[in-house]
C-alpha cells in the first residue's frame, strides 16, 4: 500500500499494483500522477473509473451503444458475449516482435465480416457484448479517453453490437471483473437484465473459456492469433467448452442456424 495526501491533507492508501507508473489523465500535479477518485475530486476532477473504494483500484467500464438509450434491450433476451482481441479485432504485431492489444485508434482493425456475422446473431434475437480485459489501462501504456474512442467507434463499425465491457485491471490487482473471473459477464446480465439460459462465450484463449464456466453458460473457443497462447484446460466446468474452427463456426453453434457456416 501506497499513502498519499490530498489538497485538504486527507490519507489515503492505495493498492500499489494499480499505479505501477503515473497513469492519472488529470495529471494532479502534486500527486505525481498518482491518484483515486476522491483524491481527484479533492483538486476539482472527477474520474469515475479511478475508484480506490473497489478491488485493483479501478471500477470496470461500461460503453453502451447509443440506440440503448432510447430503445433499451427487451428483457430476457440470450446473450453471445465476445471477447475483443483475438476474436472480433486483429492483434497487433509491435516492432519488437510482441503481439498485443491495439492501444490507438489507428492500430485497431475489425476482423473481417464480424460486422455481418454479429448482424446475423442479433436478428436471431440475441444480445451481442463484448467482455474484454485491457490491462494497459492499469499499467499506464493505455489511457482511458483512448480507449472510450476506440470503444464508440467499435461500436459504429459493428452497429449490431449492443454493449463493451471492460476490465482495467493488472492480473495482480485481484478484482473479480477480470477473466477468467466472470464479473463483466455477471454485469452485462444485471444492467441489460439478460438471460443466463443459452447464452455464450466466444474466445480464444483458457481464461475466456473459464469465465464462461464460472458465469454457468456455454464457451466457445476458436483458435488464437497468438502463438504459444494456452489452448482451453479442459476442466470440469458445470457448463463445458466447445472448439470451433472460427467465428463463423462459433456463432454457428451459438445460435444453432446453418447458414452462419455458408
Amino acid at each position: 500500500m501506497a499513502r498519499y495526501y490530498t489538497r485538504s491533507r486527507e490519507s489515503l492508501e492505495l493498492p500499489q499494483c494499480c499505479f505501477p507508473r503515473p497513469v492519472c489523465p488529470c495529471g494532479c500535479p502534486e500527486l505525481a500522477g498518482r491518484t483515486c477518485r476522491r483524491v481527484c475530486m479533492d483538486v476539482g476532477h472527477v474520474l469515475a473509473e479511478f475508484d480506490c473504494s473497489r478491488p485493483g483500484g479501478l471500477s470496470p467500464l461500461r460503453t453502451l451503444a447509443a440506440r440503448l438509450n432510447e430503445t433499451p434491450l427487451s428483457p430476457g433476451r440470450p446473450a453471445i458475449f465476445l471477447d475483443r482481441d483475438g476474436v472480433i479485432v486483429k492483434n497487433v504485431t509491435r516492432a519488437d516482435g510482441t503481439v498485443g492489444s491495439p492501444r490507438t485508434l489507428e492500430e485497431m482493425e475489425v476482423v473481417e465480416s464480424v460486422a455481418i456475422l454479429v448482424r446475423r446473431a442479433h436478428e436471431a434475437g440475441y444480445a451481442l457484448v463484448v467482455v474484454t480485459n485491457q490491462p494497459d489501462l492499469a499499467r499506464g501504456s493505455l489511457d482511458r479517453h483512448t480507449l472510450q474512442i476506440m470503444h464508440e467507434n467499435l461500436l459504429q463499425r459493428i452497429p449490431h453490437l449492443d454493449a463493451i465491457y471492460t476490465c482495467p485491471h493488472d492480473s495482480s490487482c485481484g478484482c473479480n471483473c477480470r477473466k477468467p473471473n466472470p464479473g463483466l459477464i455477471k454485469s452485462a446480465n444485471d444492467d441489460l437484465r439478460l438471460r443466463a439460459s443459452n447464452s455464450w462465450l466466444i474466445g480464444d484463449r483458457s481464461s475466456d473459456v473459464e469465465a464462461g464456466s464460472a458465469a454457468r453458460i456455454g464457451s466457445i473457443c476458436i483458435p488464437s492469433q497468438i502463438k504459444g497462447v494456452d489452448a482451453p484446460r479442459i476442466c470440469k466446468a458445470i457448463v463445458p467448452h466447445i472448439r470451433a474452427e472460427s467465428f463463423r463456426d462459433a456463432l454457428a453453434i451459438a445460435t444453432g442456424l446453418s447458414d452462419f457456416a455458408s
